[in-house]
C-alpha cells in the first residue's frame, strides 16, 4: 500500500483532487494534505510519503520548492506536478528532479489516476529491483562463505 501527499493552496482544488484518487485502484492507504510548501515539507518530514502530488504556484515557496527538497531526501519519491500554467520553465525543473508527470489543471479523472498508477508502477519495478539486488548480494556472500577454507 502506498501513501499520497496531496499539495494545493486551493481548498476546493485540494479536496477534488482527494475526491478523484481512487484509493482502492491504486493501492492507496493514506492521503495527507498540505497548504502550503513549508508545510508540506513538515508534513513529507514526518509521513514520507511515496507519491506527492503538488501545485507549482505558492504564495511564498514554490512547488519547484518542494521537489527539490524531496528529491535531495529521497530521489525515489513519486512527484506529480498539478498546474494551471504549461510553463516550460516549471516542466524543466520538474524533469531535473525527476518528477514523474506534470499535469494541466483541470485534471481528469482519469488522467489523475493513470498518473498515479505509473507511479505506482516505478516505485514498485524500484522496489523488485531492489529485492533482486538484496538476493543476488545474499547469494554472493554465502558463496564466499561456502569457498572459504575453514580455520581451526
Amino acid at each position: 500500500m502506498y501513501t499520497i501527499l496531496v499539495v494545493d493552496d486551493e481548498r476546493w482544488i485540494r479536496k477534488g483532487i482527494v475526491k478523484m484518487i481512487d484509493c482502492e485502484k491504486n493501492q492507496i492507504s493514506e492521503i495527507f494534505e498540505a497548504v502550503t510548501v513549508q508545510e508540506a515539507m513538515d508534513v513529507y518530514d514526518q509521513k514520507k510519503p511515496d507519491i506527492v502530488l503538488t501545485d507549482i504556484r505558492f504564495p511564498v515557496k514554490s512547488g519547484c520548492d518542494l521537489i527539490e527538497y524531496i528529491y535531495n531526501d529521497n530521489p525515489n519519491v513519486c512527484v506529480i506536478l498539478v498546474s494551471a500554467y504549461s510553463d516550460f520553465a516549471y516542466a524543466q525543473h520538474a524533469l531535473r528532479f525527476h518528477a514523474s508527470n506534470y499535469l494541466l489543471k483541470p485534471v481528469s479523472k482519469e488522467k489523475l489516476n493513470q498518473a498515479i498508477r505509473m507511479c505506482r508502477e516505478e516505485l514498485d519495478a524500484l522496489e523488485e529491483k531492489k529485492e533482486k539486488a538484496k538476493q543476488s548480494e545474499s547469494r554472493s556472500i554465502e558463496a564466499t562463505v561456502k569457498k572459504s577454507p575453514e580455520r581451526h
